[in-house]
């Protein structure tokens, strides 16, 4: 299912700019929509910029928070189009090489499978899209067409931000499903009765998908580090700006519920985004932390009772750990459960801050 919908995804993303078509290796008119898609998006911004005034009307810490905002987004559209979409393209090509290579391990009844691959998406676009014709509608009619002055461009860049996020979790889940097939033949072969000649084959067989999972993993973080980097950080510096404006709102208009109600759809779903990626990432490497435990219950099964050196189990389990996945978003952090509580932490370490600037 994961691979019909990376392919789907990977079409779809060319017409959006951000994939590059891998069937074709000097596509010129390709290269000139990415740039001519850069050059709105960046002109766009900075006549933005100029309708709203550099956000005159707030006060000097609420303005640096939109406009790091704006540099964030610009920046991960930038990102997204010039090198994700543009300069990936021998790097996508050996991905999908790899998860071809190691698709044996993915265990997936397909003909219990009733629902089709692509719903998923379909929802996603849903929420996405009916949260943002909403929040169009809603506030042309309060401020008028000078909304769409002012905003217009952020749709477009909000879309190219949830197809990458999306993307992204595709091809994480699908290291998922490939570390937990391999985690569970892996304790299929532990029960099995186990000689000198078939723990030999065993302990070949582990090592070479090891290597082959954690090459997958580094061709990953080599080609989504900055991304993950800027998404966080995108997503998080979001979740204060919205909620600085749910606490503005309560405070100074009584009618302000829908308000409110808006910011807070906003806050959910820029948030799970993230949360969903983050989570697969941290699945990912729990399935390992399992996947050492049988390895090293192997070793403690066959030792004393089959005549194998020991320095050759030791080499096993040590060639173990040290091909152990990690992601990181550009090397700058490791992705775990950890971040989201430090994502957390800073939004609200600012929002005081931003409370305490405001009764000033």
């Amino acid at each position: 299912m994961s691979a019909k919908l990376l392919t789907f995804l990977l079409n779809g993303g060319t017409y959006l700019a951000i994939v590059p078509p891998l069937n074709k290796q000097n596509n010129y008119k390709y290269k000139f929509y990415v740039y001519a898609m850069s050059a709105f998006i960046s002109g766009s911004v900075i006549a933005t910029l100029f309708f709203k005034d550099f956000y005159a009307d707030f006060v000097l810490i609420k303005k640096a928070v939109c406009i790091v905002e704006d540099i964030f987004l610009l920046s991960l559209n930038l990102h997204i189009l010039n090198i994700f979409g543009l300069r990936r393209r021998e790097q996508w090509s050996a991905l999908i090489e790899c998860f071809k290579a190691t698709e044996n391990l993915v265990l997936v009844e397909l003909n219990k499978r009733k629902v089709p691959y692509y719903l998923g998406f379909v929802i996603a676009n849903i929420v996405h899209f009916s949260i943002a014709v909403y929040e169009y509608f809603f506030w042309t009619q309060s401020i008028g067409l000078s909304f769409i002055k002012k905003y217009f461009n952020r749709y477009l860049q909000m879309y190219l931000n949830f197809y990458c996020i999306f993307l992204l979790c595709v091809v994480t889940n699908m290291i998922l499903l490939r570390y937990k097939g391999f985690k569970a033949t892996l304790r299929t072969q532990t029960h099995t009765h186990l000689n000198k000649n078939s723990l030999l084959n065993l302990i070949s067989k582990v090592e070479k998908t090891m290597y082959s999972l954690k090459k997958i993993v580094d061709l990953y973080n080599t080609m989504f580090g900055w991304t993950l980097f800027l998404i966080i950080s995108l997503t998080t510096i979001q979740i204060l700006n919205y909620i600085d404006f749910i606490i503005f709102y309560t405070q100074v208009e009584a009618g302000s519920v829908q308000i409110v109600l808006l910011s807070l759809a906003i806050i959910t779903w820029v948030f799970s985004g993230a949360l969903v990626l983050i989570l697969l990432c941290s699945f990912v490497e729990q399935e390992v932390e399992e996947i050492v435990l049988l390895t090293y219950d192997i070793r403690l099964r066959v030792a004393g009772k089959i005549n194998l050196e020991g320095y050759k189990m030791q080499e096993f389990t040590n060639f173990v750990n040290k091909n152990l996945p990690s992601f990181t978003a550009a090397n700058f952090f490791h992705i775990g459960r950890s971040t989201i509580l430090n994502m957390l932490s800073t939004v609200s370490t600012f929002i005081i801050i931003l409370i305490q600037f405001r009764k000033q």
